[in-house]
Parts: structure tokens; sequence; C-alpha cells
């Protein structure tokens, strides 16, 4: 009906996609329907946690570089 051709997926699962196991799963499933190659490398695809943890470094370096970290430290021990 609405052209997508049958390969909608939803899911009410958080965070389904960022285990490894999973997301290899449903993409192979995918890759066999559409008739591609399975992906069986693993570099760059088992650790989004570890992608996610430099993500946020990069983000807190960014924040530490722009902040008063005197005065942020004491609003979080002292209070405004």
């Amino acid at each position: 009906n609405g052209g997508n051709g049958g390969t909608v997926f939803g899911s009410y699962i958080h965070g389904i996609f960022n285990n490894y196991f999973s997301r290899k799963l449903i993409l192979d499933m995918l890759r066999k329907k559409n008739n591609l190659k399975s992906n069986n490398t693993i570099d760059g695809f088992l650790s989004y946690e570890s992608f996610k943890q430099k993500q946020y470094d990069k983000l807190a370096n960014i924040f530490r570089e722009n902040m008063d970290m005197e005065l942020f430290y004491r609003i979080l021990e002292d209070g405004l």
C-alpha cells in the first residue's frame, strides 16, 4: 500500500540496533531478501558502545574547553 515493498521495520525496544548481533541478524535478513552479499566483517560494527563513548568524550572536551570549570563545580557542590 505505502510503496515500501514490505521492508518496513519498527521496534519498541530501545537500543535494539546498538547490539552488534541483533543489528547483524536484521541486516543479514534484509541483505538476503534483496539478494545482497552478507557482510562478514565486524570491524567498526562490533563496538557501537566504543564509538558512542568517543563521541561523548569529544563533547566533554568541548564543554571543558568552553566552560569555567571552577565555577561549574562550585555550582554543582554549593548550588546557585
